[in-house]
């Protein structure tokens, strides 16, 4: 997948300017198909490296995620108590797993902070 060659290619510390555009403009292509934690990844491989219209792109794809990521969890938790006697929804916690939610990373859980 292209986050894991991103992540590898950064754990390595190869600066190769166009490995990078490749993975990130493959991924504009592919953006429908990533869950959050690859997304996520992606982004945190190339956080440093801002001006990219595709990195941008990826971001703003990003934001919207994690909007609704943050809508849900606010729906979760409307009462302020979690472990009230109202029990969320177990759909919700189902589309938070299945979201890559819990799998989030640096970029990811910064993100959502700010949006919560």
């Amino acid at each position: 997948s292209l986050w894991r060659c991103a992540s590898a290619y950064n754990a390595m510390m190869v600066n190769n300017k166009e490995i990078k555009e490749a993975i990130l403009v493959e991924a504009c292509k592919k953006q429908k198909e990533f869950l959050l934690k690859g997304l996520s990844r992606l982004l945190d491989c190339y956080n440093m490296h801002i001006g990219q219209k595709e990195q941008e792109n990826l971001e703003r794809v990003m934001d919207a995620r994690l909007e609704l990521v943050a809508q849900k969890l606010k729906s979760l938790y409307a009462t302020g108590h979690p472990y009230d006697d109202n029990s969320p929804d177990p759909t919700v916690f189902q589309w938070l797993h299945e979201s890559g939610f819990l799998d989030l990373q640096v970029q990811g859980m910064k993100k959502i902070l700010q949006k919560l």
